[in-house]
């Protein structure tokens, strides 16, 4: 109701608009998996589909596919035991090193974040450029 969705959009489009559609993507899901690294994954997701929505429209991306993709995003926190609970179960086990947890999570997120964001460019390339 405030437009503030729709103004935080328009200055991400400005901001991204000359970037390759594959980048803009990978940029948005690699800032949303790690910043879910430390917040709620369902704040994150409240916050930033909105902006994500508006800017879909504008740039002449799925707003569907491109917040199904923020919101898989939100689900992909390897590294921290805070991320999520079940994070924090295999670390209070004892048998898993803190380090190991950052090496493979990081690891982790930077596959998925690279293939999730290939995935959301394909459906549009594909789906947009016929």
């Amino acid at each position: 109701e405030t437009g503030l969705a729709e103004m935080a959009g328009k200055f991400l489009q400005n901001s991204v608009s000359s970037l390759p559609s594959f980048f803009i993507f990978l940029i948005i899901f690699m800032c949303v998996i790690f910043s879910t690294e430390l917040t709620s994954n369902t704040a994150t997701a409240n916050i930033i589909l909105p902006i994500i929505i508006s800017m879909a429209s504008e740039m002449n991306f799925s707003p569907f596919f491109l917040a199904m993709g923020v919101s898989i995003s939100c689900s992909m926190a390897f590294m921290l035991p805070v991320a999520t609970p079940p994070n924090a179960i295999i670390y209070g086990s004892g048998k898993v090193d803190i380090k190991d947890m950052l090496g493979m999570g990081l690891g982790l997120n930077l596959i998925f974040g690279f293939v999730l964001a290939f995935m959301i460019w394909m459906y549009n390339y594909l789906n947009f450029n016929n």
